[in-house]
Order: C-alpha cells, then structure tokens, then sequence
C-alpha cells in the first residue's frame, strides 16, 4: 500500500513538472505586449457655440476617441495618461488589455469658441516595446470660418518734438478661405492717426481650403495733432459679422523738450557755510537751440548756477554751488530753467542740500 503511494505520488509530481515547464516554454515563445494605434494624430471639431464667446455660455464637454490595440503574446496594463493641457482629460478603459483585444483612449475636451489648439495624450504601460504611447489631438474652435481671430496688442506712441509723425504696426489675423480675400474694418475717431494697409501674409489652417490670413497695418500718428498727451482707440470689425469687433487702445505722448540728467541733484556740503563744494547736471534739449538760464526759487536763499555750453549740440551742462553766505543751506530747493527771452520756466530741477 504504501508502495503505491508513493508511486502516485510521483506520478502526480512528474505531471505538474511537465505541465510547468511547457508554460515556460509557451511562455517563450510569446510575443511581447504591445500596444498600437493605427490612427494616433486625430481632429477634434468643438460643438459650435452660439455669440462670440465661449464664457458667456455653458460648454458641454465631448469626447474625441483614440483606439489601441494589444498585438502582442501578453496583457498589457495601463498605468498611467498625461496630457499637454488642461483644457483636455485623457481615460483609458479597459485598464488591462489581452492580446489582440483592444481599449479605447476618451479624451474629454472642453470646447472654445476660435482658433486652433494642438495637445499631446501620453498612455503610460507596463510593456517592454511601447511603454509609452503618444497621441495628438488636434481641436478646431466652435465658430466655423470665415471670422476674425485676433489683433496684435496695443500701441503706445512716444513723440520726438522734432519729429513730424511716428509709426507703429498693427497686425490683424482672420481665418477665411484660400480663395477669398476679405479684409477686416479698422475704424478711429483719434485726430491725426492714419490707417494704411502693409502687407498680407497667410499660413495654413487645420482644415484644407482654410488659412490664416495676416493683414499688417502702418498705423501713423501726427505731431501736431495733440498738445502734449493723447488717447483713443481702434475698432476693428469682423467683415463677416458687423456687430462683432475687437478694441485696440491707442496712447501717444511727446517727449519733453527740456530733461535733466539727473532728474533730482543731490549737493552734499562739508558745513553750513561750504560754498566751495559743486555739483553738475545735463540739460538736454530736443527741436531749435534755445538760449536757456537757470535761477533759485528759494527766497532767502543762494545757489550758484553756471550754464556752460558744450560741444554736444543738444545739451549744456550746469555747475550748482551755495552762494556765499547762504543762510538756511540744509534742506530742499528747486532750480527754474527758464527762456532766456520770454522768461517762462520751461523746466523744473529738485535739489536736496544735505552735509556730508
């Protein structure tokens, strides 16, 4: 009895012993698992959303669909997704996909009203050929062509009074169709600020008979058509939609004629009554040489102001000393540069005393 037994008992060993060792050997000749995906660059048309922008609305998330298949010996898992940007959720079900069974890659997309946007979708597996699978989804804004996009920023205007216009540019993108060429509407009621069109450039869209189309403006601006400051603003209307237009803010200002370098002098004295100490500041000034001088505003008190020309034709240079017996040296001043002829200030200097 207990012979056989033990005889059974072999057997049975012997059986599972070559049972193990005919699954290591299948196991072998298994392919790898691998995951593919015969379409991995998809477009994505956002549901179309009514007025002209995405926020006035409620947006209804959609889904674009990838699809992987296992065309490997072994199940391959699912660990993780990443994607390029917020605005899309990747999931993946099933998790663990077997061999030649397939899952699918769901991206929840939130829809926006133009343009284009390009993302990456990584799916992360524990497969040895294609631990990382990487997909893009193209998305196409809700508002289907032709419309107008956007405009560049806005311009700010810094004037030379010598100078008798200044120019900026001012580019306006639509998209349209290839074939069409329709301009967008810049209107102004800023005096003095004309409007030329440049130049036009285009650029592929996602969609084959649609592109971008640049327009770029010489937006001008006359000196003498404001005093000293000057603002308005720039409509510029979607030719397909009149109702519908974007605002570009226009400033211009003029530089002074008159500047000091440095704006605010600082004397710094050795005693009350140091008058030997000096200090120097630049006066430039921009248009037809002027005859300038300075003087004190303090009464009571005594600086010294010497203008000297210099062979720099648009500046002079100015040496501030205390007057001899000063009193009340130690505090602020100011220093009026004036016209020599007219005597009107035409600029103002701070000056701090102060002992050393």
């Amino acid at each position: 009895m207990r012979t056989r037994i033990i005889s059974l008992i072999s057997v049975i060993f012997v059986l599972v012993t070559f049972v193990m060792i005919a699954g290591i050997i299948k196991s072998w000749n298994l392919k790898p698992g691998q995951l593919i995906c015969n379409r991995p660059s998809i477009r994505w048309q956002s549901p179309a959303l009514e007025g002209h922008s995405a926020n006035k609305h409620t947006a209804e998330v959609t889904d674009a669909v990838f699809e992987l298949v296992n065309i490997g010996g072994t199940p391959v898992h699912v660990l993780s997704t990443e994607s390029g940007c917020g605005c899309t959720v990747p999931s993946v079900k099933p998790s663990i996909v077997q061999p030649g069974k397939r899952c699918k890659v769901k991206v929840q997309a939130t829809p926006f009203f133009v343009g284009e946007k390009t993302v990456g979708i990584v799916i992360n597996t524990d497969s040895l050929r294609t631990p990382r699978i990487s997909l893009t989804i193209t998305m196409l804004g809700g508002r289907k062509p032709p419309f107008l996009l956007k405009t560049s920023s806005d311009l700010y205007f810094e004037l030379d009074p010598t100078s008798e216009n200044s120019s900026k540019e001012l580019e306006v993108v639509t998209v349209q169709k290839k074939t069409e060429d329709k301009e967008p509407l810049l209107q102004t009621h800023l005096n003095g600020l004309r409007i030329e069109l440049k130049d036009t450039r285009i650029a592929p869209y996602a969609i084959d008979d649609i592109c971008y189309k640049t327009y770029t403006y010489t937006i001008s601006i006359s000196n003498n058509s404001f005093d000293r400051y000057a603002s308005g603003e720039i409509a510029v209307v979607d030719p397909w939609d009149l109702e519908y237009q974007k605002t570009v803010v226009v400033r211009a200002t003029k530089k002074p004629e008159f500047q000091a370098i440095p704006s605010r002098i600082i004397h710094n004295v050795n005693s009350y009554s140091d008058n030997g100490a000096t200090s120097t500041f630049h006066i430039l000034y921009r248009g037809a040489e002027r005859k300038i001088r300075a003087d004190l505003r303090a009464e009571g008190d005594g600086l010294d102001v010497q203008i000297q020309r210099t062979q720099v034709s648009d500046r002079v240079t100015c040496t501030v000393r205390l007057k001899a017996n000063s009193e009340e040296v130690i505090g602020n001043r100011v220093i009026h540069v004036r016209n020599a002829v007219s005597g009107v200030v035409l600029m103002e200097v701070p000056v701090s005393i102060r002992i050393k």
